[in-house]
């Protein structure tokens, strides 16, 4: 068999998902090396305040925008993986090399998601719940209503999810199971016009939590707290 090339999901959603996978690959690329540059100059900067034994506070602050910027960096990451995943499957020839990236695509939506911002339970101990939250309210507190619509989004992409079960299909995917008929069932039974969309929603919250986060770090400098 080898004519599989993106079976499974419908027309709309591989022209999605092509456009999506062209549009961000080599500009998240970029995007993550320049974002790992700052990083490097902004830990440069902080070792150089410790050896001038500058006021903890300027120290903590500059902690505070790193610990942002390294966010960023894991967004632009987990969006890289995500759109590489869903390009294997929309390449993929033969019947099980798609099951295959299915299964990736599954397991790092999920798992970035989780690290990202995780589900609604958990939500206010996640980064992006918790520690952007409040580097929001400190050095930019009229970006709530950005910070709300992204929140939105993010419901939005549990709710599409409702039903779908994606962490004990992820938990079989990872791990196994003693009875690996189980795990071949799911993988043969897979939706994947369901994973696909609800990847591109993923896609489109990275990019918007991009942009936001971006935003937070450039109005750290405009509107210093000291």
């Amino acid at each position: 068999m080898n004519n599989y090339i993106g079976q499974g999901i419908s027309e709309s959603t591989k022209e999605q998902l092509i456009k999506i996978r062209d549009e961000n690959i080599a500009f998240f690329s970029k995007d993550a090396q320049s974002m790992r540059s700052g990083i490097k100059s902004t830990q440069l900067v902080i070792n150089n305040l410790f050896k001038k034994k500058e006021k903890p506070s300027s120290i903590n602050e500059l902690k505070e925008f790193l610990k942002i910027q390294e966010f960023i960096l894991l967004i632009q990451l987990v969006c890289l993986d995500t759109l590489c995943a869903s390009g294997s499957y929309l390449d993929a020839k033969f019947e099980y090399q798609g099951i295959y990236s299915a299964k990736n695509l599954i397991i790092t939506v999920n798992e970035g998601a989780k690290k990202l911002f995780h589900y609604s339970t958990y939500r206010d101990k996640s980064f992006w719940g918790k520690n952007v939250k409040e580097f929001m309210k400190k050095y930019s507190p009229e970006s709530l209503e950005g910070y709300e619509k992204i929140n939105t989004m993010l419901k939005k992409l549990e709710d599409g999810l409702d039903g779908f079960d994606w962490k004990s299909k992820r938990d079989l995917l990872v791990h196994y199971d003693n009875e690996p008929q189980k795990v071949y069932d799911l993988l043969i039974d897979l939706d994947i016009d369901i994973v696909s969309k609800q990847s591109i929603l993923f896609i489109e919250i990275l990019k918007e939590m991009r942009v936001y986060t971006y935003k937070l770090t450039n109005d750290f400098f405009e509107n210093p707290v000291n």
